[in-house]
């Protein structure tokens, strides 16, 4: 299919080795790829702006950039430590989807551990493009509403508290798991480092992926090999 473009991006924060490991991942995607860092990566077509500082309103203005680049119906917003199975792009919203965690949904979160996200992540949308250039671009002009509590508003997230019009969403399941990587001690919202030694799940089998500590081996998670059963 190519109604779709995959939408990078990354900061750059994270060790190379394990941004490295983690687009392995898209070696046989079939989409087209944009992506927008803040230092030069050869992915897709890449949009280098610069190294101008770490916040969720500058993540916004990279999905923004990324999204205007596309020329495709639908996008889909891929985060620089999410490990995402091929399933998951098959998604197609009507509106705007968004593939996460509802009691069955199908992403895991947390310190690699299978964990209810009942919130909406901009890591796990699959939208109409004009559409989400639209809501972002609003988001981004919302006077105030990068300050807490209100700091963080997924399109269908607090849109009435930030004085933006309420966005009907959809949920999507792919098939495999999305592993969204939340605590490896690089993220903006979850800097707490993992603590696998003290889990009991880090056994644990995922479906298309495997047991959770040779998935964090596999794509060089930040102290991986300090984790024992």
């Amino acid at each position: 299919m190519d109604d779709l473009t995959l939408i990078y991006y990354t900061d750059n924060s994270i060790p190379d080795d394990f941004s490295e490991a983690v687009r392995g991942i898209y070696v046989d995607c079939k989409y087209s790829i944009v992506s927008v860092s803040h230092k030069p990566i050869k992915f897709g077509q890449n949009i280098c702006i610069g190294n101008f500082g770490r916040s969720l309103k500058n993540i916004y203005l990279q999905i923004l950039i990324g999204l205007q680049l596309a020329n495709t119906e639908y996008v889909a917003l891929c985060e620089h430590d999410v490990l995402y199975p091929p399933s998951y792009f098959e998604c197609r919203p009507t509106g705007i989807s968004y593939n996460h965690n509802k009691y069955d949904m199908n992403v895991w979160l947390g310190h690699f551990t299978p964990t209810s996200n009942t919130g909406l992540a901009m890591s796990q949308c699959i939208g109409k493009r004009e559409l989400l250039i639209k809501l972002i671009s609003e988001r981004i002009a919302t006077r105030g509403a990068w300050t807490r509590p209100y700091h963080s508003f997924e399109p269908g997230r607090r849109d009435i508290k930030i004085g933006l019009e309420p966005v009907a969403y959809e949920d999507c399941q792919s098939q495999e798991s999305v592993i969204d990587i939340i605590g490896h001690g690089y993220n903006i919202c979850a800097n707490g480092k993992l603590s696998i030694n003290k889990s009991p799940n880090i056994l644990s089998e995922v479906p298309y992926w495997g047991k959770f500590n040779d998935v964090a081996k596999k794509y060089k998670v930040p102290g991986w090999e300090k984790w024992k059963p």
